[in-house]
Protein backbone atom coordinates (compact mmCIF):
# COMPACT_ATOMS: atom_id res chain seq x y z
CA UNK A 1 0.00 0.00 0.00
CA UNK A 2 3.08 2.36 0.98
CA UNK A 3 5.65 1.38 -2.04
CA UNK A 4 2.94 1.28 -5.16
CA UNK A 5 4.21 -2.40 -6.12
CA UNK A 6 3.95 -5.44 -4.98
CA UNK A 7 7.85 -6.38 -5.37
CA UNK A 8 9.20 -5.56 -2.36
CA UNK A 9 13.10 -5.72 -2.17
CA UNK A 10 16.29 -4.04 -0.76
CA UNK A 11 15.35 -1.69 -3.74
CA UNK A 12 11.97 -0.77 -3.08
CA UNK A 13 10.80 2.70 -2.43
CA UNK A 14 7.90 4.35 -0.06
CA UNK A 15 5.59 7.24 -0.20
CA UNK A 16 7.71 8.90 2.18
CA UNK A 17 10.67 9.25 -0.39
CA UNK A 18 8.30 10.99 -2.79
CA UNK A 19 8.23 13.98 -0.13
CA UNK A 20 11.99 13.86 1.39
CA UNK A 21 13.57 15.92 2.16
CA UNK A 22 11.34 18.97 0.54
CA UNK A 23 8.42 18.46 2.64
CA UNK A 24 7.64 17.90 6.17
CA UNK A 25 6.18 14.31 6.87
CA UNK A 26 4.68 12.57 9.62
CA UNK A 27 3.31 8.97 10.73
CA UNK A 28 1.40 7.47 13.84
CA UNK A 29 0.51 3.96 14.66
CA UNK A 30 -0.66 2.24 17.79
CA UNK A 31 1.89 -0.30 17.34
CA UNK A 32 5.86 -0.94 16.31
CA UNK A 33 5.25 -3.38 13.55
CA UNK A 34 5.85 -1.18 10.84
CA UNK A 35 9.44 0.50 11.88
CA UNK A 36 11.19 -0.28 8.45
CA UNK A 37 7.96 1.99 6.73
CA UNK A 38 9.38 5.08 9.11
CA UNK A 39 12.27 5.99 6.79
CA UNK A 40 11.84 9.48 5.20
CA UNK A 41 9.36 10.74 7.86
CA UNK A 42 10.60 14.13 10.05
CA UNK A 43 8.07 12.72 12.96
CA UNK A 44 7.30 9.22 13.80
CA UNK A 45 4.99 7.73 16.82
CA UNK A 46 4.58 4.27 17.42
CA UNK A 47 3.86 2.81 20.55
CA UNK A 48 1.41 -0.10 21.60
CA UNK A 49 -1.53 2.01 22.81
CA UNK A 50 -5.11 2.47 22.10
CA UNK A 51 -6.32 4.44 18.50
CA UNK A 52 -7.24 6.94 20.32
CA UNK A 53 -3.63 7.65 21.65
CA UNK A 54 -2.50 7.69 18.18
CA UNK A 55 -5.02 10.15 16.71
CA UNK A 56 -4.31 12.44 19.19
CA UNK A 57 -0.41 12.43 18.69
CA UNK A 58 -1.58 12.48 14.76
CA UNK A 59 -3.47 16.01 15.73
CA UNK A 60 -0.74 17.32 17.29
CA UNK A 61 1.83 16.97 15.04
CA UNK A 62 -0.56 18.48 12.26
CA UNK A 63 -0.58 21.67 15.04
CA UNK A 64 3.37 21.29 15.62
CA UNK A 65 4.92 20.41 12.87
CA UNK A 66 2.05 21.42 9.80
CA UNK A 67 3.46 18.55 7.92
CA UNK A 68 2.19 18.56 3.98
CA UNK A 69 1.56 14.74 4.18
CA UNK A 70 0.61 12.82 7.32
CA UNK A 71 -0.04 8.71 7.60
CA UNK A 72 -2.48 7.51 10.33
CA UNK A 73 -2.11 3.89 11.28
CA UNK A 74 -5.03 2.55 13.46
CA UNK A 75 -4.08 -0.98 14.66
CA UNK A 76 -7.24 -2.05 16.79
CA UNK A 77 -9.65 -2.88 14.70
CA UNK A 78 -7.27 -5.15 12.76
CA UNK A 79 -6.86 -7.23 16.52
CA UNK A 80 -10.38 -7.21 17.19
CA UNK A 81 -10.75 -8.87 13.83
CA UNK A 82 -8.50 -11.62 15.04
CA UNK A 83 -9.62 -11.88 18.44
CA UNK A 84 -13.04 -12.99 16.58
CA UNK A 85 -11.42 -15.60 14.20
CA UNK A 86 -9.28 -16.61 17.60
CA UNK A 87 -12.93 -17.29 19.51
CA UNK A 88 -11.46 -17.82 22.88
CA UNK A 89 -13.74 -18.86 25.17
CA UNK A 90 -16.33 -19.41 22.60
CA UNK A 91 -17.52 -15.88 23.34
CA UNK A 92 -21.39 -15.92 21.32
CA UNK A 93 -19.41 -13.24 18.38
CA UNK A 94 -16.84 -15.82 17.63
CA UNK A 95 -16.10 -15.96 14.13
CA UNK A 96 -18.60 -13.53 13.64
CA UNK A 97 -17.47 -9.52 12.71
CA UNK A 98 -21.00 -8.50 12.42
CA UNK A 99 -22.49 -9.75 15.55
CA UNK A 100 -24.38 -7.12 16.93
CA UNK A 101 -21.81 -7.93 20.14
CA UNK A 102 -18.67 -8.32 17.93
CA UNK A 103 -15.45 -6.29 19.50
CA UNK A 104 -15.16 -6.25 15.60
CA UNK A 105 -18.31 -3.64 15.16
CA UNK A 106 -17.18 -1.78 18.30
CA UNK A 107 -14.17 -1.12 17.27
CA UNK A 108 -15.44 0.03 13.50
CA UNK A 109 -17.50 2.69 15.30
CA UNK A 110 -14.67 3.83 16.79
CA UNK A 111 -12.28 4.45 14.22
CA UNK A 112 -15.13 6.29 12.45
CA UNK A 113 -15.29 8.60 15.82
CA UNK A 114 -11.96 8.65 15.88
CA UNK A 115 -11.59 9.95 11.99
CA UNK A 116 -14.66 12.72 12.53
CA UNK A 117 -12.76 13.63 15.43
CA UNK A 118 -9.69 14.22 13.61
CA UNK A 119 -11.75 16.13 10.72
CA UNK A 120 -12.99 18.48 13.35
CA UNK A 121 -9.14 19.13 14.73
CA UNK A 122 -8.06 19.94 11.24
CA UNK A 123 -11.05 22.22 10.83
CA UNK A 124 -10.02 23.87 14.22
CA UNK A 125 -6.56 24.22 12.59
CA UNK A 126 -7.71 26.32 9.49
CA UNK A 127 -6.18 23.47 7.23
CA UNK A 128 -9.49 21.03 6.63
CA UNK A 129 -10.22 23.06 3.33
CA UNK A 130 -7.31 22.71 1.55
CA UNK A 131 -6.63 18.73 2.61
CA UNK A 132 -7.06 15.18 0.69
CA UNK A 133 -8.30 12.46 3.08
CA UNK A 134 -7.25 8.87 1.61
CA UNK A 135 -9.14 6.57 4.37
CA UNK A 136 -8.38 2.65 3.39
CA UNK A 137 -8.04 -0.32 4.90
CA UNK A 138 -4.59 -2.16 4.20
CA UNK A 139 -6.22 -5.78 3.74
CA UNK A 140 -10.40 -6.48 4.42
CA UNK A 141 -11.75 -8.92 6.93
CA UNK A 142 -12.85 -12.47 6.05
CA UNK A 143 -16.75 -12.49 7.93
CA UNK A 144 -15.08 -15.60 10.24
CA UNK A 145 -12.66 -12.74 11.64
CA UNK A 146 -8.61 -11.85 10.42
CA UNK A 147 -7.10 -11.75 6.60
CA UNK A 148 -6.30 -15.02 6.45
CA UNK A 149 -4.29 -15.57 2.88
CA UNK A 150 -5.27 -16.36 -0.53
CA UNK A 151 -9.52 -15.52 0.87
CA UNK A 152 -10.88 -13.41 -1.59
CA UNK A 153 -12.68 -11.00 1.15
CA UNK A 154 -9.41 -9.81 3.49
CA UNK A 155 -8.08 -9.03 -0.18
CA UNK A 156 -10.85 -6.79 -1.12
CA UNK A 157 -11.28 -3.71 1.30
CA UNK A 158 -12.85 -0.46 0.37
CA UNK A 159 -11.77 2.86 0.04
CA UNK A 160 -12.89 6.41 0.71
CA UNK A 161 -11.15 9.64 -1.15
CA UNK A 162 -12.40 13.09 -0.26
CA UNK A 163 -11.37 17.19 0.53
CA UNK A 164 -9.15 19.34 -1.74
CA UNK A 165 -9.07 17.83 -5.48
CA UNK A 166 -11.15 15.01 -5.18
CA UNK A 167 -13.99 14.65 -7.34
CA UNK A 168 -17.77 14.67 -5.23
CA UNK A 169 -20.01 11.66 -5.80
CA UNK A 170 -17.61 9.15 -7.87
CA UNK A 171 -17.51 5.92 -7.69
CA UNK A 172 -14.70 4.13 -8.87
CA UNK A 173 -15.71 -0.12 -9.17
CA UNK A 174 -12.18 -1.04 -9.77
CA UNK A 175 -8.88 -0.01 -7.90
CA UNK A 176 -5.87 -1.85 -6.24
CA UNK A 177 -3.56 -0.87 -3.13
CA UNK A 178 -0.85 0.01 -4.85
CA UNK A 179 -3.07 3.00 -6.97
CA UNK A 180 -2.83 4.56 -3.44
CA UNK A 181 0.75 6.18 -4.04
CA UNK A 182 0.68 7.43 -7.46
CA UNK A 183 -2.75 8.81 -6.60
CA UNK A 184 -1.58 10.75 -3.59
CA UNK A 185 1.30 11.53 -5.25
CA UNK A 186 -0.51 13.54 -8.05
CA UNK A 187 -2.51 15.27 -5.45
CA UNK A 188 0.31 16.81 -3.68
CA UNK A 189 2.20 17.66 -6.90
CA UNK A 190 5.04 15.06 -6.55
CA UNK A 191 6.29 12.48 -8.89
CA UNK A 192 5.48 8.83 -7.54
CA UNK A 193 8.75 6.93 -6.32
CA UNK A 194 10.54 5.12 -9.07
CA UNK A 195 9.49 1.35 -7.97
CA UNK A 196 6.06 2.03 -8.01
CA UNK A 197 3.69 0.24 -10.46
CA UNK A 198 0.21 1.49 -9.77
CA UNK A 199 -1.55 3.88 -11.79
CA UNK A 200 -3.32 7.30 -10.67
CA UNK A 201 -6.78 7.11 -9.69
CA UNK A 202 -7.70 10.02 -12.31
CA UNK A 203 -11.21 9.15 -12.24
CA UNK A 204 -11.29 10.15 -8.88
CA UNK A 205 -9.77 13.91 -9.11
CA UNK A 206 -11.26 17.02 -10.36
CA UNK A 207 -11.24 18.05 -13.99
CA UNK A 208 -8.89 14.82 -14.76
CA UNK A 209 -11.69 13.06 -16.94
CA UNK A 210 -9.29 13.26 -19.92
CA UNK A 211 -6.22 11.56 -18.24
CA UNK A 212 -8.10 8.35 -16.85
CA UNK A 213 -6.84 5.45 -18.40
CA UNK A 214 -9.00 1.37 -18.32
CA UNK A 215 -7.74 -1.08 -15.05
CA UNK A 216 -6.88 -4.42 -15.66
CA UNK A 217 -8.01 -6.51 -12.71
CA UNK A 218 -4.71 -7.60 -12.35
CA UNK A 219 -4.44 -8.48 -8.45
CA UNK A 220 -7.83 -9.83 -8.50
CA UNK A 221 -6.69 -12.63 -11.31
CA UNK A 222 -3.52 -12.95 -9.28
CA UNK A 223 -5.98 -14.06 -6.14
CA UNK A 224 -7.81 -16.16 -8.09
CA UNK A 225 -4.32 -17.65 -9.39
CA UNK A 226 -3.66 -18.18 -5.18
CA UNK A 227 -6.85 -19.88 -4.28
CA UNK A 228 -6.72 -21.85 -7.52
CA UNK A 229 -3.46 -23.25 -6.43
CA UNK A 230 -4.42 -24.00 -3.08
CA UNK A 231 -7.63 -26.12 -4.27
CA UNK A 232 -5.56 -28.11 -6.99
CA UNK A 233 -2.51 -28.98 -4.65
CA UNK A 234 -4.87 -30.14 -1.78
CA UNK A 235 -6.97 -32.78 -4.08
CA UNK A 236 -3.52 -33.67 -5.57
CA UNK A 237 -2.19 -33.93 -2.22
CA UNK A 238 -4.76 -36.56 -1.03
CA UNK A 239 -5.22 -38.27 -4.42
CA UNK A 240 -1.10 -39.62 -4.54
CA UNK A 241 -2.15 -40.60 -0.60
CA UNK A 242 -4.68 -43.40 -2.76
CA UNK A 243 -2.42 -44.47 -5.10
CA UNK A 244 -0.08 -47.55 -4.74
CA UNK A 245 3.80 -46.52 -4.30
CA UNK A 246 4.54 -47.64 -7.27
CA UNK A 247 2.97 -44.97 -8.74
CA UNK A 248 3.68 -42.17 -6.53
CA UNK A 249 7.26 -41.66 -7.40
CA UNK A 250 6.13 -40.47 -10.62
CA UNK A 251 3.64 -38.27 -10.02
CA UNK A 252 5.56 -36.95 -6.81
CA UNK A 253 8.39 -35.83 -9.08
CA UNK A 254 6.25 -33.86 -11.76
CA UNK A 255 4.08 -32.72 -8.84
CA UNK A 256 6.95 -30.99 -6.99
CA UNK A 257 7.97 -29.75 -10.41
CA UNK A 258 5.22 -27.79 -10.66
CA UNK A 259 5.18 -26.70 -6.91
CA UNK A 260 8.55 -25.19 -7.49
CA UNK A 261 7.53 -23.00 -10.70
CA UNK A 262 4.27 -21.65 -9.27
CA UNK A 263 5.13 -17.99 -7.34
CA UNK A 264 2.22 -17.98 -4.45
CA UNK A 265 1.66 -15.66 -1.64
CA UNK A 266 4.36 -17.55 0.43
CA UNK A 267 7.34 -17.22 -2.30
CA UNK A 268 6.40 -13.19 -1.85
CA UNK A 269 9.94 -11.86 -1.26
CA UNK A 270 10.63 -13.95 -5.23
CA UNK A 271 8.45 -12.21 -6.53
CA UNK A 272 11.07 -9.00 -7.77
CA UNK A 273 12.48 -11.52 -10.24
CA UNK A 274 10.07 -10.81 -12.38
CA UNK A 275 9.71 -7.09 -13.88
CA UNK A 276 6.10 -6.69 -13.97
CA UNK A 277 3.13 -8.66 -12.42
CA UNK A 278 2.23 -9.56 -15.98
CA UNK A 279 4.95 -11.93 -16.15
CA UNK A 280 4.24 -13.22 -12.82
CA UNK A 281 0.81 -14.36 -13.78
CA UNK A 282 1.96 -16.04 -16.75
CA UNK A 283 4.39 -18.18 -14.84
CA UNK A 284 1.44 -19.04 -12.26
CA UNK A 285 -0.54 -19.56 -15.61
CA UNK A 286 1.89 -22.13 -17.07
CA UNK A 287 2.36 -23.72 -13.80
CA UNK A 288 -1.41 -23.79 -12.98
CA UNK A 289 -1.71 -25.89 -16.26
CA UNK A 290 0.42 -28.37 -15.38
CA UNK A 291 -0.61 -28.89 -12.21
CA UNK A 292 -4.26 -29.18 -13.75
CA UNK A 293 -3.14 -31.64 -16.49
CA UNK A 294 -1.48 -33.91 -13.32
CA UNK A 295 -4.75 -33.70 -11.40
CA UNK A 296 -6.26 -35.30 -14.28
CA UNK A 297 -3.95 -37.93 -14.20
CA UNK A 298 -3.84 -38.66 -11.08
CA UNK A 299 -7.63 -38.87 -10.91
CA UNK A 300 -7.84 -41.41 -13.40
CA UNK A 301 -5.25 -43.53 -11.97
CA UNK A 302 -6.96 -43.38 -8.62
CA UNK A 303 -9.77 -44.37 -9.96
CA UNK A 304 -8.30 -46.96 -11.75
CA UNK A 305 -6.95 -48.55 -8.15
Amino acid sequence: MMSGSVFIDENTLYLSSAFFPKMVTAFAANTVSYETLTRGYNFVYQKEVNDGEAAAMALEFMEEGKPAFTRLHLQDLGEAGSSVAAGRGNPVWAYDIWHPESPYRRKLIEADELISGFLKGLERLGVLERTAMVILGDHGQADSGWHPLEYMDPSITTMVLWGAGIKKGDRTPYAELIDVVPTICELMGVPAPATSQGRVLFEALEGCEARVSPRPEIQKTMNGQFIEYRKITASISLLLEEMPVSLQWRFFRRYNSFKQSFYDIHRFTEWPRFKTREELMAQNARALSGLNELLDSARKEAGRN
